[in-house]
């Protein structure tokens, strides 16, 4: 039952599926790079403190940039 409601809401063959993964992934990431960056940063590490802050840092915008691309791969034409 469950799957033709969706089925219905979701025709099959028009990628409306993979553009909901994608978006759901997109949402998923920034709530974790969100909450990650907020624990990293606030972490005491001792005297590696600045170390992990900068190497998160780097990984962070890392993955705030594939997601970037991912989301301008989701929608090309800019929402037209």
């Amino acid at each position: 039952m469950f799957q033709s409601i969706l089925s219905a809401l979701w025709p099959t063959g028009d990628g409306r599926f993979s553009k909901l993964y994608r978006g759901a992934a997109i949402a998923v990431a920034g709530t974790l790079l969100t909450y990650l960056t907020s624990y990293v940063t606030q972490t005491d590490f001792g005297q590696w403190t600045p170390a992990v802050v900068a190497c998160w840092s780097v990984v962070a915008n890392a993955l705030r940039q594939a997601v970037g691309r991912l989301s301008e791969a989701q929608d090309p034409e800019g929402g037209q």
